[in-house]
């Protein structure tokens, strides 16, 4: 009921509010009203019933005396001018004398009717179907016999029906009338607040805030609209000053992005100097150095020079790959940004590369789980080279005879690559192991780190993450690349 009323609109809520306190008032006085009359009616009919048996017991208490059966049915008979006499009878005192008269033929259990204690006057309800009278007969204050009525109460009856029929009619007449004197009256209050409700759906629907209630000759409400269009004041000012605001920040956002852009341009334009100078100007330094050592070397032999020479050699070897490492880095990082990507099922992709790798590593077990469908934006080449990388970063450090394991799933919004490898611990710094010169290979002086920080300049391009996790008790590695899935747009059939 209450979950009812609160769905209500605020017309049909303050309508009800008027109308329930009156419609109680007026149900409870009807109802007072209409049992009266069915009291009275009742009453009525005992009396009039009690007055016939008092008439009727005087008259025939000289037939029961000389016990003049002929007498007394005659005065019994008289009963059928009365319609709601349904059956009488006398009796003597010694029960020797009886007369009885009946209305009709019906063959009811009279008896029972007359000795049922709910039948009799003092008893007798608002929807009794008999009223059963017993009057003593006296002459000379003796005793000398009983008279037996039973009445019909059909006509309370009917008179009680059509009082509740009368009742319930004016109940809904006066209900209706009610509602529609409150409805009438309520739409002064609720009015006001309807064109109120109206500005503000018109407001919010049209993001108009130069709409105004205007001005009202009601008293109460004339505040209530000038404190309205107050706050549509401040909230058109507001949204001004925000729009304003928008402008300014749009143009900021796509200054500072033009920058971001020409940033970058210059950027990948030095990353290509620089791989430049490292391939060319800095290797024909080298080669220059080199061949002054071997002419050297051919003018001098002395075994202390040689021990130097051989050192420089070797500095000069390592410099060279060193320099070609970081060439090659360069030139990756500055290709990068200017390669195209494309829709790539990451699931085939990977099968491929497992089946290449069982045929090119025959000395060790791979294992796979990849689910399909995994689609992402990449670049074919570039992931190849990426999960190359890291199958060469395990191979190098598990052990001989234990398993590698490939895993590819879709987690949330990302597809994810696993590489796992039971071997070598991975070292302290490994949270720096993705960075240059930083060196994932233990006791390995020949590595300068170049392996992975190439796959995370790969994962950074297709807008993703490398991370890398010891196993359990130091015992290997995990490494996970996670890169956002490609979802298809859906288009309507």
């Amino acid at each position: 009921m209450s979950t009812l009323f609160k769905s209500l609109s605020l017309e049909e809520k303050l309508a009800l509010a008027s109308i329930i306190p009156i419609a109680v008032v007026s149900i409870l006085f009807l109802v007072v009203i209409t049992f009266g009359q069915v009291i009275q009616q009742q009453n009525t009919l005992v009396q009039h019933s009690s007055s016939i048996a008092s008439i009727l017991s005087r008259n025939v208490a000289a037939s029961v005396l000389f016990k003049d059966e002929a007498a007394a049915r005659s005065l019994l008979d008289a009963l059928h001018y009365e319609v709601s006499a349904l059956h009488a009878y006398v009796v003597s005192s010694d029960t020797n004398f009886r007369v009885e008269y009946d209305a009709k033929d019906s063959g009811r259990d009279w008896q029972a009717i007359i000795a049922d204690k709910g039948y009799i006057a003092e008893n007798i309800g608002l929807f009794s179907d008999n009223l059963v009278l017993k009057q003593s007969i006296e002459l000379d204050a003796e005793l000398i016999g009983t008279l037996v009525l039973v009445f019909d109460t059909q006509s309370v009856r009917n008179a009680t029906s059509k009082l509740i029929l009368l009742l319930i009619f004016l109940m809904a007449i006066s209900s209706a009338v009610a509602y529609a004197l409150v409805h009438h009256l309520h739409r002064s209050i609720f009015g006001p607040v309807q064109r109120l409700k109206n500005i503000m759906q018109t407001v919010s629907r049209e993001n108009d805030y130069t709409i105004r209630v205007g001005e009202t000759d009601e008293k109460d409400m004339r505040d209530l609209y000038i404190g309205f269009d107050h706050m549509l004041d401040q909230i058109e000012h507001r949204e001004s000053e925000l729009d304003a605001h928008r402008k300014d920040l749009e143009k900021q956002v796509f200054e500072r992005t033009a920058e971001i852009e020409n940033i970058n341009v210059r950027r990948i334009k030095w990353l290509e100097n620089m791989a430049f100078f490292l391939h060319h100007e800095l290797r024909n330094k080298i080669v220059g150095f080199r061949s002054t050592l071997d002419i050297i070397e051919r003018k001098a032999a002395h075994i202390d020079l040689e021990k130097y020479l051989n050192r420089a050699r070797k500095s000069t070897t390592l410099m060279n790959y060193l320099l070609q490492s970081i060439g090659n880095a360069s030139d990756l990082e500055a290709s990068l940004y200017t390669e195209l990507q494309q829709e790539l099922s990451l699931s085939i992709l990977v099968n491929e590369q497992v089946h290449e790798y069982r045929d090119s590593n025959p000395a060790w077990v791979f294992r796979s789980d990849i689910e399909d469908d995994v689609v992402v934006l990449g670049n074919y080449q570039r992931i190849v080279q990426a999960l190359d990388k890291l199958i060469t970063n395990a191979v190098e450090h598990s052990d001989n005879g234990l398993p590698i394991d490939i895993k590819l799933k879709s987690e949330d919004e990302d597809a994810v690559l696993e590489v796992l490898n039971t071997g070598d611990a991975l070292p302290e710094n490994r949270e720096e192991m993705f960075e240059v010169f930083v060196s994932s290979k233990l006791n390995r002086s020949e590595n300068r780190g170049l392996g992975l920080f190439v796959v995370k300049l790969i994962v950074d391009s297709h807008a993703g993450e490398v991370s890398a996790f010891a196993l359990e008790k130091d015992q290997g590695a995990r490494f996970v690349i996670t890169i956002p899935l490609h979802r298809k747009p859906h288009t309507d059939s």
